[in-house]
């Protein structure tokens, strides 16, 4: 068997197809491309996950880009290394891209679209350990939790 890194772009899990309902191609084109426009130059593209299950998104590694734990040592090889741009992977069956689709679509212009989108990419920095900016990230979960629970 041909060992793969879990965290490359371009694995393809043969995964059995989820119960859950994706989102239409168009929708979920539409859905990317304002991923793409909110996080611009923070990532390298925003893809359709065929991995994820349980989780909403996650950071992958594009095809020629170096393994995490490959970076980790550059850096500590040399301080000023940059860190590569990863992909974002998005799963359009997970129920809270279902909802941010439905937003989309009833109010392109709504506010929460923004900062769920950068809720979620921060949320996968996070689960990287590379966030950074980690009073904004608590200021926007705690403005996203009060709309959340405020009266409609």
């Amino acid at each position: 068997k041909q060992l793969k890194s879990i965290d490359k772009a371009d694995i393809d899990l043969n995964l059995e197809e989820s119960t859950n309902e994706k989102l239409t191609d168009e929708n979920s084109k539409s859905l990317l491309d304002l991923f793409k426009e909110i996080l611009g130059d923070k990532v390298e593209n925003v893809i359709e996950s065929k991995r994820l299950v349980d989780s909403a998104v996650t950071l992958v590694v594009g095809k020629e880009g170096l393994d995490p734990q490959v970076e980790k040592i550059m850096q500590y090889m040399d301080k000023n290394y940059s860190l590569s741009k990863k992909i974002l992977e998005v799963n359009t069956s997970h129920q809270l891209i279902k909802n941010l689709s439905k937003i989309y679509i009833d109010d392109k212009t709504n506010p929460l679209l923004r900062d769920t989108m950068m809720q979620l990419y921060e949320s996968a920095l996070l689960i990287e350990g590379k966030l950074t900016s980690i009073p904004e990230f608590i200021k926007r979960m705690t403005e996203i939790m009060t709309q959340a629970t405020g009266e409609k």
